[in-house]
C-alpha cells in the first residue's frame, strides 16, 4: 500500500494491506501512520477538529518551503486540498497532472 503526504510530496510505502494499516498500524503506531501527536499539538493550539469533509493541512506546503510547525496549519477542504495539492506536486515535479 501507498500513501501520498500532500503536505510533503512523500509516497510512503506501507507495510500494510488496508485492513491491517486500520486495525494495526494505526492503533499501534499512530504518530508514523498519521502524526497523531502532531494532531494533538495542534488541537492543544486552539486548532479544531475538522468535519468529515475538512483536514488539517499546510497553508503552504513544505516542499514550496513552508514550515513543520502548527502556525503553518490550517483547516481545509479535503477535496480542494487534494485537488490543488496534486496539481502543485505535478507542477513542482514536472509531472502531467
Amino acid at each position: 500500500m501507498l500513501m501520498l503526504e500532500p503536505g510533503t510530496g512523500a509516497v510512503l510505502e506501507i507495510p500494510f494491506d488496508q485492513t491491517s494499516f486500520h486495525e494495526q498500524e494505526l492503533v499501534e503506531e499512530p504518530d508514523a501512520g498519521v502524526a497523531y501527536p502532531f494532531f494533538l499539538e495542534w488541537l492543544k493550539s486552539g486548532g479544531k477538529r475538522p468535519f468529515y469533509d475538512q483536514c488539517v493541512g499546510y497553508k503552504r506546503p513544505l516542499y514550496l518551503g513552508g514550515a513543520d510547525d502548527i502556525t503553518n496549519l490550517e483547516i481545509a477542504d479535503l477535496d480542494v486540498y487534494w485537488t490543488l495539492a496534486a496539481q502543485l506536486l505535478a507542477r513542482v515535479s514536472g509531472s502531467p497532472a
